[in-house]
């Protein structure tokens, strides 16, 4: 009788692209095993996508969810995120054997708790190292990707939201969900749209709806912009990033998912750290003004905002045409991509 293993799958975005290799890595270790996913609907569009496993219908509410799993009648539970949560419903569930870190006081909840992550690896790296040892996997082992074809439905929800005939364009991604700290300044994006658009480069802004005004406020005056800030869901922000000449963004979840597309990408960063976070994919980059208090991981900066008031729309400008040209970045802000042994696909081509 084959495997069932469930999975409970990472939250946001970013995480879900990171967490892409560990699940590909579990795919082509237990080719025979019945693999079963757990993700909010938020990201199962783009776990779905990478097509490891059967992607669960979501049910709100830590009973539902344990009920759910308990259906399953699965072997084991594989916990990609550290919450206590996700401990509870899988130790409601009863599945036999349980396994994850060690976080939040869930130990007493798992059959097993796997050796906690380096600090210093990049977060795809952690998640790969997670899979390992649940898997109990030694020797030699195959590299795996978080590379993604775009599915033809995403292709189809972008030609939506664009006006007809609509040319090249850039995607700009200006806000940062929930901290204040990864977003480049207001002002500093309207001036980089305005010199692209000087250029004859039409610009595309998207976000959520909560970041209205500011899309209104970088597309006021400016005819070179499009503001679909609030109107495009998952969906079609990967159509979109799949078709744009370049992704330019603060760090957050359209980076990596545009990465894994194999898009153009150019990131901002600040107070977090590209070295654990820098997007996968081929062409994929990222500036870091590293100031003295960097990373910090603040969603608020309690002083000056230098890391990110340290990058002018002139820095990021060079640096964004040289990618457009397919030449090298030569900007003193470039930051060298991280080491990722065992993860295929992210290096530059």
């Amino acid at each position: 009788m084959a495997l069932r293993i469930f999975i409970r799958s990472l939250n946001w975005l970013g995480d879900t692209v990171f967490q892409a290799p560990a699940l590909r890595l579990l795919q082509k270790q237990c080719p025979d095993a019945e693999v079963f996913i757990q993700a909010k609907p938020s990201v199962a569009e783009v776990v779905r996508a990478f097509g490891v496993g059967e992607v669960l219908p979501w049910q709100e509410g830590v009973w539902a969810r344990a009920r759910q799993i308990r259906a399953l009648k699965a072997d084991r539970a594989i916990l990609l995120p550290k919450s206590l949560g996700t401990g509870m419903e899988a130790f409601l569930g009863r599945v036999p054997e349980r396994l994850g870190w060690g976080e939040q006081g869930r130990n007493l909840l798992l059959t097993r708790v796997l050796p906690r992550w380096d600090d210093r690896d990049h977060y795809a790296l952690r998640f790969r190292k997670l899979m390992i040892d649940a898997l109990a996997l030694t020797g030699e082992l195959p590299e795996t990707s978080a590379e993604l074809k775009l599915p033809e439905a995403w292709a189809d929800a972008a030609l939506e939201v664009l006006p007809g005939d609509f040319g090249p364009f850039l995607l700009i991604a200006p806000g940062a969900s929930g901290s204040a700290a990864k977003q480049w300044p207001p002002a500093q994006w309207k001036a980089l749209l305005e010199h692209f658009t000087a250029r004859g480069l039409r610009s595309v802004v998207v976000g959520t709806a909560r970041e209205a005004e500011l899309g209104g406020f970088l597309a006021q005056g400016n005819t070179g912009v499009l503001d679909l800030v609030g109107q495009t869901d998952l969906r079609a922000l990967g159509g979109l990033a799949a078709r744009a000449s370049l992704v330019l963004a603060n760090d957050s979840g359209l980076v990596h998912l545009a990465g894994a597309l194999g898009a153009r990408v150019l990131t901002v960063y600040g107070p977090t750290d590209p070295g654990t976070s820098h997007p996968l994919g081929p062409r994929a980059y990222a500036l870091w003004n590293r100031v003295a208090c960097a990373p910090c991981h603040q969603r608020q900066c309690p002083t000056d905002h230098r890391c990110m008031l340290g990058l002018s729309p002139e820095d990021v400008q060079v640096a964004a045409s040289e990618l457009l040209e397919d030449r090298p970045i030569r900007s003193p802000f470039l930051v060298s991509r991280p080491a990722l042994p065992g993860i295929s696909g992210a290096i530059p081509r």
